[in-house]
């Protein structure tokens, strides 16, 4: 009897002792199974902080790098307008051409910005032309000269003055009544008045040395083109 008792005790306490074994593998699987999904979630623990930080420096350039409507900031720096010459595609009789006029009609045509004065002898003094340099070949990216008194060097200019407002090529003669080194030669129809049998000295709008200014004389009832130089407004 008393072995029989005892045989049944085993037999309970090893049926506990399985049950408890069996709950604690299952206890452990679980916190196996947690702790590997808690290593892979980018979003739980230490890893989220991570992440976060760099979303937030992320956030943080796209805001510097972009204007409240998203787009680009635009690059700020000095204009890029470039002050003109051109020599005109219309022509003038020699007493047409002492008015500024003769600069806007054409500047109107060429559909250009800014204020223009006629190269041209004022009596005993040079053109009354501002200091506005340095000035551009239109149409182009040509520097013709670099400031006023490079005007009145003999040696000429860096480049012809061949280009219309347009923007068109035209080599022609151009009322100037100027030598190039600056000094009035005294040929100018009569201080740009008469259209008749005085006579005028052309330069010529092909040439970049001495004679864009002062290549011949020519009678004031022949037509004649015109350079004009943007000054400031």
């Amino acid at each position: 009897m008393n072995g029989m008792g005892r045989s049944r005790g085993a037999r309970l306490l090893r049926g506990v002792i399985g049950s408890f074994a069996v709950a604690a593998l299952a206890w452990a699987t679980a916190c196996g199974t947690l702790l590997a999904i808690d290593d892979s979630d980018p979003s739980g623990g230490g890893s989220s902080g991570g992440t976060d930080a760099k979303d937030g420096a992320d956030e943080s350039g796209d805001d510097a790098a972009t204007t409240p409507d998203g787009d680009p900031p635009k690059e700020t720096g000095p204009s890029d307008h470039k002050h003109r010459v051109f020599v005109t595609s219309t022509t003038f009789l020699g007493s047409e051409v002492p008015r500024d006029s003769v600069c806007t009609a054409s500047v109107i045509v060429g559909g250009l910005p800014g204020k223009f004065r006629p190269w041209l002898s004022q009596g005993a003094s040079g053109p009354p032309l501002v200091d506005y340099g340095p000035w551009y070949l239109v149409g182009t990216d040509d520097m013709v000269v670099a400031k006023r008194e490079d005007l009145d060097n003999p040696a000429g200019l860096k480049r012809a003055i061949n280009r219309t407002e347009s923007g068109t090529v035209l080599d022609t003669q151009v009322w100037t009544g100027m030598r190039a080194d600056g000094t009035p030669d005294g040929y100018d129809c009569d201080g740009w008045s008469s259209a008749g049998g005085a006579q005028g000295y052309t330069g010529r709008s092909g040439f970049s040395d001495d004679r864009w200014t002062h290549v011949i004389v020519s009678f004031c009832n022949t037509p004649r083109a015109i350079y004009c130089f943007e000054q400031p407004p």
